[in-house]
């Protein structure tokens, strides 16, 4: 037991002297990812952390290669020697290190040192490669003739601004440097190969951003010789102007005069170019051949340009071909020009040439002995809308005509005649008008010989909206004619069609058509000239009285005015009160054919806002008032069976006579609406019901055994059937107002009833009140042979 505590006690002793011991932490690597450094022996690429007791010793190494010889570098060599880093010395921020330059530092770990940093520069291998058929070039003064040069020499490389002639190799920093090739005569150059892969872009600048091996692409070229006849003229290649070889130049034996303006940009000294007029092309590649023309040689003279010797024309493709040891010679052919002048004789017009539309006066230099085609229009307008028609060349020639060009020059006028102008117009512009038939939009330009006469039409009114439109006022020269002639003079004719604009005032009641409207002034249509005061009276339609406008207008009276700057809409607003109409008194079975209605019958009341509900009242008897509406006639109060606001059903009294009576409907809270009526002793109506077989209503008939009589159910031979009407006249026994007869003792009619089918008249057999009902006669029939 003892043994264990003494085992422990010792193991804390010497955890507690290492935790004593202090430790530091130092950041060690390089500004850049990709050299090796050593710290205690171990290799490293990337920035390390170390923890370090305080006071210890460490080795921290940046170690430079060696060359193939054994030698050693001042630099540390990568990827087989196409990256070097070039070792700048340690950084440390406290300055504790001395000297900082050492590849090999011991240090002792203490806190204040906190960070290591080798600084490195990379380099990349760039290698500007010849080739090895040309290893021994050089750049002794870029010579152009062949028996100075060395080797097979196709040209040279500035790289940077220094001549490179055979393949060297460069370690470089990051970033742009200049590359420029110049190829020696008789050889082209097309383009860069980087690293294998070949381009056709003449890069002058290149970006070192890794290694690289950059190999100039020279071609032995196919010569091409241009001159022109007469010699001197200019050319174009490739859309860029070139001289031609002057008179008597030549370009044999080396002896010709240079044309230094095709040098590339920055030559080499000693670096001749081409002659004036020749070409080092890249065998395959295509040129554009053409001349300016016309061009003017130094004694002042016109040159035209045909064609080439080869037969090619202006603008042509020129293939250089893969024969190399023969140049070809091509010769751009030329005509004297002279001043050519084609116009007409009034300016601004117009004429063909060649099948191009071109403005007079037309100026050129044309060849002589070419031949073109001209063509003056038959009729053209100007600038100013007039018209003109061709009369004749200067030459006499047709209007069409092919004209070859003189040694002296040409001069060739066209003649033009101006017609007589007439120029409709509006106000406002754009409307339709019709001018001898055809349609038009305003302003109308009519071009017509003088004397003509044109007939012009136009809409009386043009709308705008719904509710705005123009209204034709009248003519310029005051005519207000829809359609007219007009003549045409030789001065220009202008007429303008006024119009003035003309607004649309909407009227309406609300109920709908509870009003009639009257407008002062009046309008056919509704629409008003812009301007106009109108004034508007609202007139009530029977039952229904005016409350307010709304709209355009406001207030509580029938009669308002507005001017109408705009389209307006006003709307009556009125109430309905009770109303009877004429001839709205009549049997409830239907119009009787005088118009009257019998003693003691079934009457309806129609109008309008009789009550203020439908509303049926007691039947035995019937009242004199439902609800708050009562009727009268004389002062004597009539039974009702119902009111409702459009109808009544009353019965006429027994104790009138016949004659002209006026009836008054009194509902509460409405004013008294009366009603005229005729009364006779009889005036029979029947009550009939609809008939889906024909027109006519079918009379309201039972049969014997209470059912009704129809089209589908018809009377039947030997069958008394009912019929029932009203206004019958009297019974033999006075029946009380407003009480149904009873059933026993039957109730008579007192005066003669026939009953006629068709053609026969047939007495019925009774003819009676009908039991428990007010006003209603039976009419009881047999049905016989």
């Amino acid at each position: 037991m003892k043994h264990i505590k003494l085992l422990m006690l010792s193991g804390l002793v010497v955890c507690g002297g290492l935790s004593a011991q202090t430790l530091t932490s130092v950041t060690i690597g390089t500004n850049l990812n990709g050299p090796v450094f050593f710290v205690d022996g171990n290799g490293y690429t990337s920035n390390q952390s170390f923890q370090w007791p305080v006071g210890s010793k460490h080795i921290v190494q940046f170690l430079l290669s060696v060359n193939a010889s054994g030698s050693p570098t001042n630099y540390q060599s990568a990827s087989f020697d196409n990256i070097r880093y070039v070792f700048g010395g340690w950084t440390e921020p406290n300055g504790l290190l001395a000297p900082a330059s050492l590849q090999d530092l011991t240090i002792t770990a203490d806190s204040s040192l906190k960070s290591l940093i080798a600084n490195v520069t990379v380099l990349y291998h760039v290698q500007i490669s010849f080739g090895a058929s040309i290893a021994n070039s050089n750049c002794g003064g870029a010579p152009t003739d062949p028996s100075l040069q060395v080797g097979l020499v196709y040209g040279i490389v500035y790289f940077d601004g220094a001549c490179v002639a055979n393949t060297t190799d460069y370690y470089l920093t990051a970033g742009v440097h200049t590359l420029n090739a110049f190829p020696y005569p008789g050889w082209v150059f097309y383009g860069w190969n980087v690293n294998g892969n070949p381009s056709t872009l003449f890069i002058s600048t290149f970006n070192v951003s890794s290694p690289a091996i950059i190999t100039p692409q020279f071609s032995i070229a196919k010569r091409l010789q241009l001159v022109t006849n007469p010699m001197g003229l200019t050319l174009l290649v490739d859309r860029s102007p070139i001289q031609t070889p002057p008179t008597g130049s030549s370009t044999t034996n080396g002896s010709c005069a240079p044309d230094f303006t095709r040098l590339p940009p920055g030559p080499p000294y000693g670096f001749l170019p081409l002659c004036i007029g020749q070409f080092d092309f890249l065998p395959g590649s295509k040129h554009q051949m053409g001349a300016n023309t016309p061009q003017m040689d130094q004694a002042g003279n016109y040159w035209v340009f045909t064609g080439f010797s080869n037969g090619q024309g202006q603008n042509s493709t020129y293939t250089a071909d893969y024969n190399t040891n023969a140049p070809d010679n091509v010769v751009a052919n030329f005509n004297p020009g002279v001043h050519t002048s084609i116009f007409t004789a009034q300016p601004g017009l117009k004429l063909q040439i060649d099948g191009q539309t071109i403005l007079s006066p037309f100026n050129v230099i044309w060849g002589v002995g070419e031949t073109h085609q001209v063509t003056a229009p038959a009729q053209q307008t100007d600038s100013h809308g007039r018209a003109w028609v061709f009369s004749k060349w200067s030459n006499d020639g047709t209007a069409a005509q092919t004209i070859t060009v003189p040694a002296s020059g040409l001069a060739l006028t066209a003649n033009y005649t101006v017609l007589a102008q007439a120029q409709v117009t509006s106000n406002p512009a754009g409307l339709t008008f019709t001018i001898d038939g055809n349609t038009c939009s305003t302003p109308c330009v009519l071009n017509k010989g003088t004397g003509s006469q044109v007939l012009v039409t136009i809409p009386a009114s043009v709308p705008s909206t719904s509710t705005a439109r123009f209204d034709f006022v009248s003519w310029s020269d005051g005519n207000t004619a829809v359609s007219r002639k007009v003549d045409v003079s030789q001065d220009t004719l202008t007429l303008a069609a006024n119009y003035q604009t003309s607004y649309l005032l909407s009227t309406s009641s609300y109920p709908a058509n509870s009003a009639g409207f009257k407008t002062s002034p009046a309008s056919p249509d509704g629409f008003y000239a812009s301007g106009t005061p109108v004034t508007i009276t609202a007139t009530p339609n029977s039952g229904f009285k005016f409350l307010r406008w709304e709209g355009d207008l406001a207030g509580p009276f029938a009669t308002g005015t507005l001017t109408m700057i705009g389209p307006h809409a006003v709307i009556a607003d009125l109430s309905s009160v009770p109303f009877i109409p004429t001839a709205g008194i009549q049997t409830a079975a239907g119009p009787t054919p005088d118009g009257s209605v019998g003693l003691g019958s079934i009457i309806a009341i129609y109008g309008q806002s009789l009550a203020p509900a439908f509303q049926v009242g007691p039947s035995n008897p019937l009242a004199q008032a439902i609800g708050d509406v009562t009727v009268d006639v004389n002062g004597q109060f009539l039974p009702l069976l119902f009111v409702s606001p459009d109808q009544i059903a009353a019965q006429v009294p027994w104790e009138l006579v016949s004659g002209d009576y006026t009836l008054k409907v009194h509902s509460l809270g409405q004013p008294d609406v009366t009603g005229t009526f005729t009364v006779s002793r009889e005036a029979p109506a029947i009550f009939t019901l609809p008939n889906t077989s024909t027109d006519q209503p079918l009379a309201l008939a039972l049969h014997q055994d209470g059912t009704v009589v129809t089209a589908a159910s018809p009377a039947r031979r030997n069958e008394v059937i009912s019929i029932y009407g009203t206004g019958f006249g009297p019974y033999d026994r006075q029946i009380p107002d407003g009480f149904p007869a009873p059933a026993t003792p039957a109730y008579s009619v007192v005066d003669p009833v026939t009953v006629t089918f068709g053609s026969v008249a047939v007495k019925p057999d009774a003819t009676i009140a009908a039991t428990g009902m007010v006003g209603m006669t039976i009419v009881k029939v047999k049905i016989t042979a």
